[in-house]
């Protein structure tokens, strides 16, 4: 059920994954997952990160091709603990660490 609230609404004022599906890869998808979509509304990038393990944690590295980010962007995360909960301000939007097991949803704005 908080996997669906994260994917439909995840602060609960209808922040959710984009409506149009772009082309993410990853070089181990048995240990982590990614998925993008762009939001046609508003132009932001959504991704969500799947880490599948059950302890540990993830480093990852967005590598984005044809899109600029402006900024940080928001990010909200459902962790072992069963809670989604938004992510701390990061210094570099391309890069976070993700604990397993964990479900990600990042939204990057675009550049003007």
């Amino acid at each position: 059920h908080k996997v669906f609230r994260l994917y439909r609404d995840a602060d609960g004022r209808g922040t959710a994954f984009g409506d149009l599906s772009v082309r993410c890869a990853v070089p181990d998808p048995d240990d982590l997952a990614a998925f993008a979509a762009l939001d046609r509304a508003s132009g932001a990038l959504t991704v969500v990160l799947v880490a599948k393990e059950s302890e540990g944690s993830r480093s990852v590295r967005l590598d984005l091709k044809g899109f600029r980010p402006a900024g940080p962007g928001k990010g909200w995360q459902l962790a072992a603990d069963n809670a989604v909960a938004p992510l701390p301000p990061r210094p570099d939007p391309l890069r976070l660490t993700v604990p397993a097991p964990s479900v990600t949803l990042l939204v990057l704005p675009p550049a003007a």
